[in-house]
């Protein structure tokens, strides 16, 4: 059996590359430890980036930097075909070396994929997760030979195909808060007073697409509420450009100091969310105002779709247990929540009281008692890949926190 310090977790975005391990404290406790790094990825060996890791795959080379220095050299990698293809490779090999994992033939990789990737390979029923030849039709990692070399350590593998795994990314929020870090079962209070069909809806907001995934407690989908939605953050930061620009006539950049061609994806991603653009006045003006009609614009539209799509659920909330609302930065899922709480028409009350509930950071959900089936709470940070990793451990290998204890003198002593 593959132990917990051979497996790995991935999520592997078009903006954020978040990993995760099996790691243990000073004190001995397991706990799972994350990692980010931005998913810039240039062709060559450049090892004159910041935070470089240059890697080979297939005889190509490619070098994942922590900031880029010339944002014309970055590979492109938001298209279809990305999964499959040897930029994906490269950056999980980054990955890993922010863990310093080296895979080997008793190594196991757990990665995602959208929701509407698992109706394309299972035509006939839903799975939660894929592996071997399957999950090669979409991701084709085992088909790649890599070498990795960075400051931290050098390396040679393959991906086996048998010992990857691919995740439906919507499925991983919910064993996240359903599974505590050495698999303990948590919150199923969730679906107190509630029948076996009731069930949890999670919404994931991602950089080109948001995924609807509904699962009852014992983690069944319920088919229609499966939906990948093609809209993401790419399109509030394309809103966001395209009101910066008009705003005023164009007084506003030019007060700015910028220029249209200045805005390329990367300088609007980084006005839109580290702060910057809140700096830029003019006549006592704050672009905040700009930042927020290109969030409600986004919000409207995947809630608008999540209410058909589920029907009138402003109705009948009754096999609602919860709904989880993850991704998309602070100020997104901050408004998708609030969208969603009107919409539904949601007792402040009632929300405010089953808040207090939440388990150390986590979300947490419903009122039976008055009937009011919501809880849109902010999740864990990098609660995707966490639940990635749990499924790998306490559901595909059934793994209970005794045989975790029993694994934990393998892992390595790391900071929480």
């Amino acid at each position: 059996m593959t132990t917990i310090d051979k497996m790995f977790a991935d999520d592997d975005g078009y903006g954020d590359t978040n990993s995760a391990r099996f790691a243990k404290d000073e004190s001995g406790n397991v706990f799972i430890h994350c990692a980010r790094r931005p998913s810039f990825l240039i062709s060559g060996t450049r090892s004159d980036y910041p935070g470089a890791v240059c890697v080979t795959v297939n005889g190509s080379e490619y070098t994942s930097p922590k900031k880029m220095i010339n944002a014309e050299e970055r590979i492109q990698i938001s298209n279809d075909s990305y999964p499959g293809s040897p930029y994906n490779a490269a950056l999980i090999a980054a990955a890993l070396n922010e863990h310093d994992i080296d895979l080997d033939g008793d190594s196991e990789l757990v990665t995602g994929l959208p929701i509407r990737s698992f109706f394309d390979l299972n035509s006939k029923g839903f799975d939660l997760a894929v592996s071997g030849n399957v999950a090669e039709k979409k991701n084709g990692l085992s088909r790649f030979n890599v070498e990795v070399f960075s400051a931290k350590r050098k390396g040679q593998y393959a991906f086996p195909t048998e010992r990857h795994f691919v995740v439906s990314e919507a499925v991983g929020v919910l064993i996240d808060v359903l599974y505590d870090d050495v698999g303990n079962r948590r919150n199923d209070w969730i679906f107190d007073g509630l029948d076996d069909d009731a069930f949890v809806l999670t919404i994931d907001m991602g950089s080109r697409t948001t995924d609807l995934c509904g699962l009852t407690r014992n983690l069944v989908p319920v088919r229609h509420t499966l939906k990948t939605i093609n809209i993401g953050l790419n399109d509030v930061h394309a809103r966001f450009r395209d009101l910066l620009v008009a705003e005023d006539g164009g007084q506003l950049m030019h007060d700015a100091g910028l220029t249209v061609n200045a805005l390329t994806d990367d300088k609007v991603r980084k006005l839109f969310q580290d702060g910057e653009v809140r700096r830029m006045r003019s006549a006592e003006r704050d672009t905040v105002s700009i930042q927020h009609l290109a969030e409600k614009a986004f919000t409207s539209i995947v809630r608008d779709d999540i209410v058909t799509k589920l029907g009138s659920l402003a109705d009948d909330l009754s096999q609602v247990a919860a709904i989880i609302v993850a991704g998309g930065g602070a100020a997104v899922n901050g408004l998708m929540q609030h969208s969603l709480r009107k919409e539904l028409m949601v007792d402040q009350h009632a929300i405010e009281k089953q808040e207090a509930r939440m388990n150390a950071g986590q979300i947490i959900a419903s009122d039976s008692a008055q009937g009011n089936k919501i809880l849109c709470a902010p999740v864990a940070e990098h609660a995707n890949v966490r639940g990635f990793l749990k499924w790998l451990a306490f559901i595909q290998h059934k793994l209970t926190a005794s045989d975790i204890a029993g694994m934990s003198d393998r892992l390595p002593v790391l900071s929480r």
